[in-house]
């Protein structure tokens, strides 16, 4: 799993250099995975920010401030 997630952060957000950005999830599935997409993320040089099991409590807390 943490090759695949590893190949995910080289792909799909290292060609936009900026690896000093927190990066985000959403979902259960990243949730679920969450340490390792904290080591994948750590190994390609990125930092994993907030991960979310559900859009809604976000939502939540945007709304209610």
């Amino acid at each position: 799993a943490i090759r695949n997630f590893r190949n995910f952060f080289s792909r799909n957000l290292k060609p936009y250099g900026h690896s000093d950005l927190p990066v985000n999830f959403i979902g259960g599935f990243a949730y679920g995975w969450s340490d390792e997409l904290h080591e994948a993320a750590e190994l390609e040089g990125f930092h994993i920010g907030n991960i979310e099991k559900s859009p809604i409590d976000g939502l939540v807390e945007f709304h209610s401030k």
